[in-house]
């Protein structure tokens, strides 16, 4: 009877035992860095930095390629880079995180989150709403010189100008182009989040 809780004993184990271990599951960054290289050198670009963040931690962090192709100086995860109209999608990122927590809505004029924000004429007051500034759609054109010839480093200095910006269609008539109502979507984030943007 021995014999025979035995070998049924050892017949159960026998898959557990005869098995492989598994392999290691494999790392889903391996091979990234040759392939970031080869990207490099295929857009004959000067240089370029990558992070990889998971969660809230960073995964993976470096630089390729030269900062200052001249001195050879090489790009770093810290390298500081013109970001540009990134930020846009950024900014229109957060307003919708910010609309499905129900602090804003698209449709109400914005001068209920910024009332400092103010426009070249009443109308333009009352009516412009988060969702006009979004879409470029507020009848103000570019007025880029605004920055380019008057610098400034203070975004409240930028958000007064935007009083003196004359209109050259009615709001929501034209598609019309103006990083200034996206500096005006990001004072919004910053006042109700209570946070830098």
């Amino acid at each position: 009877m021995r014999n025979i809780f035995f070998a049924i004993a050892l017949l159960l184990c026998l898959p557990a035992i005869s098995q492989k271990k598994s392999a290691k599951p494999t790392d889903p960054l391996k091979g990234i860095e040759p392939l970031l290289e080869q990207v490099l050198k295929d857009r004959k670009g000067a240089g370029f930095a990558v992070a990889v963040v998971y969660k809230d931690s960073i995964v993976f962090a470096k630089g390729f390629g030269y900062r200052d192709l001249d001195k050879k100086l090489p790009v770093t995860p810290q390298t500081l880079f013109a970001i540009g109209s990134c930020t846009k999608a950024f900014t229109s990122s957060l307003i919708g995180l910010l609309n499905k927590e129900s602090k804003v809505e698209y449709d109400k004029p914005v001068r209920e989150y910024l009332p400092e924000l103010e426009f070249y004429n009443n109308e333009l007051n009352l009516s412009v709403t988060l969702r006009d500034m979004m879409c470029h759609r507020t009848g103000l054109p570019r007025h880029d010189y605004s920055w380019y010839l008057f610098k400034t480093n203070s975004r409240d200095s930028l958000l007064r100008r935007i009083k003196y910006q004359e209109p050259t269609a009615e709001n929501r008539q034209v598609w019309q182009y103006n990083n200034f109502m996206f500096l005006g979507q990001g004072m919004v984030v910053e006042k109700i989040t209570k946070k830098s943007w």
